[in-house]
Protein backbone atom coordinates (compact mmCIF):
# COMPACT_ATOMS: atom_id res chain seq x y z
CA UNK A 1 0.00 0.00 0.00
CA UNK A 2 3.08 2.23 0.05
CA UNK A 3 2.77 2.90 -3.71
CA UNK A 4 -0.67 4.57 -3.28
CA UNK A 5 -1.05 8.33 -3.53
CA UNK A 6 -1.11 10.06 -0.14
CA UNK A 7 -4.75 11.09 -0.48
CA UNK A 8 -5.71 7.55 -1.54
CA UNK A 9 -3.85 6.12 1.43
CA UNK A 10 -5.63 8.56 3.76
CA UNK A 11 -9.01 7.59 2.24
CA UNK A 12 -8.21 3.89 2.69
CA UNK A 13 -7.37 4.58 6.34
CA UNK A 14 -10.66 6.46 6.77
CA UNK A 15 -12.57 3.59 5.19
CA UNK A 16 -10.83 1.15 7.54
CA UNK A 17 -12.76 2.73 10.44
CA UNK A 18 -16.10 1.86 8.79
CA UNK A 19 -15.13 -1.43 7.22
CA UNK A 20 -18.28 -3.23 8.41
CA UNK A 21 -20.60 -0.90 6.48
CA UNK A 22 -22.02 -2.08 3.13
CA UNK A 23 -19.99 -0.90 0.14
CA UNK A 24 -16.74 -0.41 2.02
CA UNK A 25 -15.11 -3.57 0.66
CA UNK A 26 -16.03 -2.58 -2.90
CA UNK A 27 -14.60 0.90 -2.33
CA UNK A 28 -11.37 -0.66 -0.98
CA UNK A 29 -11.01 -2.79 -4.10
CA UNK A 30 -11.55 0.14 -6.46
CA UNK A 31 -9.25 2.44 -4.45
CA UNK A 32 -6.40 -0.09 -4.29
CA UNK A 33 -6.65 -0.43 -8.08
CA UNK A 34 -6.87 3.39 -8.26
CA UNK A 35 -9.80 3.02 -10.61
CA UNK A 36 -11.62 6.35 -10.30
CA UNK A 37 -14.50 5.24 -12.57
CA UNK A 38 -14.90 2.08 -10.47
CA UNK A 39 -14.95 4.15 -7.28
CA UNK A 40 -17.64 6.39 -8.86
CA UNK A 41 -19.74 3.33 -9.78
CA UNK A 42 -19.45 1.91 -6.23
CA UNK A 43 -20.35 5.28 -4.74
CA UNK A 44 -23.38 5.41 -7.05
CA UNK A 45 -24.45 2.02 -5.71
CA UNK A 46 -23.94 3.07 -2.06
CA UNK A 47 -24.73 6.81 -2.02
CA UNK A 48 -25.36 6.86 1.74
CA UNK A 49 -21.99 5.45 2.68
CA UNK A 50 -20.60 7.26 5.77
CA UNK A 51 -17.46 8.29 3.86
CA UNK A 52 -19.29 9.29 0.65
CA UNK A 53 -18.26 12.93 1.04
CA UNK A 54 -14.56 12.01 1.34
CA UNK A 55 -14.82 9.64 -1.62
CA UNK A 56 -16.54 12.41 -3.64
CA UNK A 57 -13.69 14.78 -2.82
CA UNK A 58 -11.16 12.10 -3.86
CA UNK A 59 -13.00 11.70 -7.17
CA UNK A 60 -13.08 15.49 -7.71
CA UNK A 61 -9.28 15.71 -7.36
CA UNK A 62 -9.00 13.17 -10.15
CA UNK A 63 -11.40 15.04 -12.42
CA UNK A 64 -14.08 12.35 -12.19
CA UNK A 65 -17.58 13.46 -11.50
CA UNK A 66 -19.20 11.42 -8.79
CA UNK A 67 -22.67 10.13 -9.12
CA UNK A 68 -25.17 12.92 -9.35
CA UNK A 69 -27.76 13.04 -6.61
CA UNK A 70 -31.18 11.91 -7.75
CA UNK A 71 -33.76 14.53 -8.58
CA UNK A 72 -36.91 14.96 -6.56
CA UNK A 73 -38.95 13.40 -9.35
CA UNK A 74 -36.65 10.36 -9.44
CA UNK A 75 -36.92 9.89 -5.68
CA UNK A 76 -40.70 10.23 -5.75
CA UNK A 77 -40.98 7.77 -8.63
CA UNK A 78 -38.73 5.32 -6.80
CA UNK A 79 -41.11 5.44 -3.83
CA UNK A 80 -44.24 5.21 -5.94
CA UNK A 81 -45.38 8.77 -5.30
CA UNK A 82 -47.21 10.16 -8.29
CA UNK A 83 -49.03 13.12 -6.71
CA UNK A 84 -47.02 14.81 -3.96
CA UNK A 85 -49.94 16.82 -2.59
CA UNK A 86 -52.15 13.71 -2.28
CA UNK A 87 -49.28 11.83 -0.67
CA UNK A 88 -48.68 14.60 1.89
CA UNK A 89 -52.41 14.76 2.66
CA UNK A 90 -52.48 11.00 3.19
CA UNK A 91 -49.46 11.15 5.48
CA UNK A 92 -51.06 14.02 7.44
CA UNK A 93 -54.25 11.97 7.94
CA UNK A 94 -52.21 9.00 9.14
CA UNK A 95 -50.31 11.23 11.55
CA UNK A 96 -53.49 12.74 12.98
CA UNK A 97 -55.03 9.30 13.50
CA UNK A 98 -51.84 8.11 15.16
CA UNK A 99 -51.66 11.21 17.37
CA UNK A 100 -55.31 10.85 18.40
CA UNK A 101 -54.74 7.19 19.27
CA UNK A 102 -51.63 8.10 21.22
CA UNK A 103 -53.50 10.78 23.18
CA UNK A 104 -56.27 8.30 24.02
CA UNK A 105 -53.73 5.70 25.10
CA UNK A 106 -52.03 8.22 27.41
CA UNK A 107 -55.40 9.12 28.90
CA UNK A 108 -56.20 5.46 29.55
CA UNK A 109 -52.77 4.93 31.07
CA UNK A 110 -53.24 7.90 33.41
CA UNK A 111 -56.67 6.64 34.50
CA UNK A 112 -55.29 3.15 35.05
CA UNK A 113 -52.47 4.56 37.14
CA UNK A 114 -54.96 6.48 39.29
CA UNK A 115 -57.07 3.36 39.81
CA UNK A 116 -54.01 1.29 40.63
CA UNK A 117 -52.87 3.85 43.20
CA UNK A 118 -56.31 3.91 44.82
CA UNK A 119 -56.41 0.11 44.88
CA UNK A 120 -52.97 -0.01 46.47
CA UNK A 121 -54.01 2.50 49.13
CA UNK A 122 -57.10 0.45 49.98
CA UNK A 123 -55.02 -2.73 50.16
CA UNK A 124 -52.50 -1.07 52.50
CA UNK A 125 -55.35 0.13 54.72
CA UNK A 126 -56.87 -3.36 54.81
CA UNK A 127 -53.54 -4.95 55.67
CA UNK A 128 -52.98 -2.44 58.46
CA UNK A 129 -56.46 -3.09 59.87
CA UNK A 130 -55.90 -6.85 59.64
CA UNK A 131 -52.60 -6.66 61.48
CA UNK A 132 -54.15 -4.37 64.11
CA UNK A 133 -57.08 -6.77 64.51
CA UNK A 134 -54.80 -9.76 65.01
CA UNK A 135 -52.63 -7.83 67.44
CA UNK A 136 -55.72 -6.86 69.43
CA UNK A 137 -57.03 -10.42 69.35
CA UNK A 138 -53.74 -11.77 70.64
CA UNK A 139 -53.59 -9.13 73.35
CA UNK A 140 -50.46 -7.46 71.99
CA UNK A 141 -52.26 -4.16 71.49
CA UNK A 142 -54.99 -3.31 74.03
CA UNK A 143 -57.38 -1.97 71.44
CA UNK A 144 -60.49 -2.50 73.52
CA UNK A 145 -59.95 -2.42 77.26
CA UNK A 146 -61.00 -5.60 79.02
CA UNK A 147 -64.12 -5.13 81.10
CA UNK A 148 -63.52 -4.65 84.79
CA UNK A 149 -64.23 -7.77 86.77
CA UNK A 150 -67.37 -7.05 88.77
CA UNK A 151 -67.66 -8.82 92.10
CA UNK A 152 -70.92 -10.52 92.83
CA UNK A 153 -72.13 -10.47 96.37
CA UNK A 154 -71.01 -13.53 98.20
CA UNK A 155 -73.55 -16.23 98.27
CA UNK A 156 -74.85 -16.88 101.75
CA UNK A 157 -73.80 -20.04 103.42
CA UNK A 158 -76.10 -22.99 103.48
CA UNK A 159 -76.99 -22.49 107.16
CA UNK A 160 -79.42 -19.70 107.47
CA UNK A 161 -79.00 -17.16 110.17
CA UNK A 162 -81.99 -17.24 112.36
CA UNK A 163 -83.24 -14.83 114.91
CA UNK A 164 -85.53 -16.26 117.41
CA UNK A 165 -86.22 -19.31 115.34
CA UNK A 166 -87.19 -17.34 112.37
CA UNK A 167 -85.45 -17.17 109.11
CA UNK A 168 -84.17 -13.64 108.75
CA UNK A 169 -83.25 -13.65 105.21
CA UNK A 170 -80.27 -15.88 104.75
CA UNK A 171 -81.89 -18.59 102.73
CA UNK A 172 -85.30 -17.76 101.54
CA UNK A 173 -86.20 -21.18 100.43
CA UNK A 174 -89.04 -22.87 102.22
CA UNK A 175 -88.41 -25.92 104.23
CA UNK A 176 -90.89 -28.72 103.98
Amino acid sequence: MNDLAPDTSALVDALERVRERPGTAELFDALIAEDAQGVARVLGTFPRHPKALLVGQWLATRGVEGPRPPTVDEVMAAHGILDLEAHLLSVQKQLSVTQRGLDEAWGRANRAETVANAYAAVMVLLVMLTVLGWAAALGVVPLFPAPEATTKPARPSSTPATEGGRNTGGDRSETR
